[in-house]
């Protein structure tokens, strides 16, 4: 955090240093976001909604047997003068498209048949896990955060710190003290409001000392990931919503599951990025050492090892 205002300063140079001047109009957008579908071969899964009063782009998904669906929903007018950052819009893309809906469909595809392997039950819904909802979400937010600063210039996990490091002010400070301890942070009002928002949403008192905690999520697992990033398959953990407590075990049956007649006839949806290894290493290389994380010979060493049952 600290980095990043010495480095940049206010909110608009460190924008524009990490996703680079050249815009891209609402109109050209759906064009874009049709391309990166059809590359992926899942045009037909992945509905576009545009909304005039949205502020931020959003996903949702339903999925269930073998089957997903997802839409994106779009603001359809943009923040800066009617244009939008074409290579934010690229880091959008790989972050809800590129993780999310490919863990998604691909779990809704294949997880039968991989968790068939430790479960007796043949109904995808009857699998049970000893790994709770939040492992699941640190983890493949975690691969999220990480896909995201892919087409990023500026490698630093900014914005990941700064939720982190808010939650955690937040069980420190109400809301009034905790909008003056940003304010080094993020100058912008309606900016540093929306922190204080995000972090005091769902208490009928914001002034006391809680947060809610699901936005540390960011960087928690992003920091996970590059410290196992000589270990981890990371084709693996797109495959499904796998979290590392299962990465063991996952690991095993997927190594089972490829080489079974079975996996030919099953469709999984590999992200762009992951079509070279060698490439994806390297961008992981490069984040970890902006932020100084160090790779750790056991990466999974402090997260218990399971199964599921």
């Amino acid at each position: 955090m600290n980095a990043k205002r010495e480095r940049y300063g206010d909110e608009g140079s460190y924008e524009k240093a990490a996703w680079g001047g050249d815009t891209i109009g609402v109109s050209d957008l759906e064009d874009t976001i049709k391309e990166y579908l059809i590359d992926h071969g899942i045009e037909k899964n992945v509905t576009i909604e545009w909304h005039d009063s949205l502020a931020t782009p959003s996903m949702t998904m339903s999925l269930g047997r073998r089957k997903a669906h997802g839409v994106l929903h779009m603001p359809s007018k943009a923040s800066t003068g009617g244009f939008f950052r074409r290579e934010w819009i690229q880091a959008l893309l790989d972050h809800e498209i590129g993780t999310h809906f490919a863990c998604a469909i691909n779990d809704a595809h294949a997880s039968e048949y991989v968790r068939g392997t430790f479960n007796t039950a043949s109904h995808w819904a009857l699998r049970g896990r000893n790994v709770t909802p939040r492992e699941h979400l640190v983890t493949e937010e975690g691969l999220a955060t990480l896909n995201t600063h892919m087409s990023a210039k500026v490698k630093l996990l900014w914005g990941p710190a700064l939720a982190y490091w808010t939650r955690w002010m937040g069980t420190q400070l109400g809301f009034s003290s905790l909008f003056e301890a940003l304010e080094p942070y993020v100058p912008e009002l309606s900016r540093r409001w929306q922190q204080c928002y995000r972090c005091k949403r769902g208490l009928s008192d914001t002034s006391e000392k809680k947060s809610l905690a699901k936005d540390q999520c960011y960087l928690e697992g992003a920091w996970r990931l590059l410290e196992g990033r000589k270990h981890l398959d990371f084709k693996l953990l797109h495959s499904g919503r796998i979290a590392l407590e299962e990465y063991p075990d996952a690991k095993s049956a997927w190594l089972r599951f490829t080489h079974a007649s079975v996996s030919k006839g099953v469709f999984t949806m590999t992200p762009h990025f992951l079509r070279e290894p060698g490439k994806y290493a390297a961008h992981l290389e490069e984040i970890a050492v902006e932020n100084g994380v160090e790779a750790k010979a056991d990466p999974l060493a402090r997260v218990k090892r399971s199964t599921y049952t």
